[in-house]
């Protein structure tokens, strides 16, 4: 949402690399390009405080990730959502309006073919940074509870992943579904 708050990258990296776990990222649904390839160089090759290495630098201030470990890469956070909790699914829903995709503010399938192309266009900055994809992991996040949203975004991040003037085709890795346990959920089983 419209928070300021969160742990930082170089944390997030340095817990991974003491815990020797795979690291899982959220891009910020407002990270320009500048800023997702910023973050893909961090999370590679490390930084010393100012903006991240382009290159292997042993004794970075800020160390990579272990090249050992991947990255789980995930474009925003519910980006479906909207309203009051997900201010990303408003900030999503105005941007494929704008863009053409939307016809309208309610328009769910227009939303879904915007933020495919965002996990798109993520995935690929850091497939460019990292030299490919062993390391990396692209997370298409679904709605599941919505057929109209998963469909077209699935069938997006296909059409548009696969530009051949982009070269190989970029497609997820696996699927996180919205799958909820908790506030008494379980009793909607039995309607």
């Amino acid at each position: 949402g419209n928070r300021e708050t969160g742990p930082a990258f170089e944390h997030m990296i340095a817990l991974c690399n003491a815990t020797d776990r795979n690291m899982w990222i959220n891009v910020p649904h407002l990270a320009d390009a500048d800023f997702i390839t910023k973050l893909a160089q961090l999370i590679r090759f490390g930084s010393d405080g100012g903006d991240p290495h382009t290159v292997a630098t042993p004794g970075a201030l800020f160390p990579p990730l272990e090249p050992g470990l991947k990255v789980y890469i995930e474009y925003s956070n519910e980006i479906w959502s909207s309203g009051f909790a997900f201010p990303q699914g408003n900030w999503a829903q105005q941007q494929a309006v704008d863009e053409g995709l939307a016809t309208d503010l309610n328009d769910f399938a227009g939303r879904a073919e915007f933020n495919a192309r965002k996990f798109v266009d993520v995935w690929r900055s850091f497939e460019t940074v990292f030299g490919g994809t062993t390391r990396l992991v692209r997370v298409a996040a679904t709605f599941t509870a919505n057929n109209t949203y998963t469909d077209a975004f699935l069938a997006e991040i296909e059409s548009y992943g696969n530009d051949p003037l982009e070269g190989a085709a970029t497609e997820p890795d696996v699927l996180a579904i919205t799958t909820y346990f908790g506030h008494a959920i379980q009793d909607f089983v039995d309607e």
